[in-house]
């Protein structure tokens, strides 16, 4: 199979990710990020805007959190005043300073704990392992992850950056295994 063949397949599964594969939309105009799925995937003249960086990686801490209302409130994404979980800590090289930096790491959260640990999809990557091995369940729509302390909540299509820090309440429940 060829890169736009992966293309058009993706595209048709877009809606029913969180963020596109491409990278975050703004405006309508996918950002094709080398960085997200590989220089394959950023063909000039393919409609994509390429997002370039020069600055050095750095680690990032990214942590992850369980919503622990989304039984009430399923699929309705996080509303402020709901509880977390913080079920995982990772960390991951990032160029500080990139554009849409929060977004690109959002996506690769999304990823890692929806198939990062399944061959099907390549290599498994050791923290979606981990994640999984601590008995935890996909990161779901109303979860939210912090980068270096900024909130953002996974949404039914893309990502929203939360203004206050959600309220955290280490809480065992099926798919949730609270840190600590």
């Amino acid at each position: 199979m060829n890169i736009q063949s992966i293309k058009v397949i993706a595209s048709h599964f877009a809606e029913y990710l969180p963020i596109s594969l491409y990278g975050p939309v703004r405006d309508g105009t996918a950002h094709c990020d080398p960085a997200v799925l590989g220089s394959a995937f950023c063909i000039p003249g393919d409609g994509m805007t390429t997002t370039q960086t020069t600055a050095a990686p750095t680690d990032v801490q990214v942590r992850v959190f369980h919503n622990n209302h989304l039984r009430e409130k399923y699929l309705r994404g996080y509303e402020p005043g709901q509880t977390v979980t913080e079920v995982f800590v990772y960390t991951t090289a990032a160029e500080t300073g990139a554009p849409d930096l929060d977004w690109v790491i959002a996506y690769e959260a999304y990823r890692l704990f929806n198939v990062g640990d399944d061959p099907q999809f390549g290599t498994p990557d050791p923290r979606a392992v981990d994640y999984r091995a601590r008995r935890n369940r996909s990161l779901s729509i109303g979860d939210v992850i912090a980068i270096d302390g900024r909130f953002l909540s996974c949404d039914s299509r893309g990502w929203s950056a939360l203004t206050e820090t959600p309220p955290i309440d280490q809480r065992a429940a099926h798919g949730t295994t609270p840190l600590g």
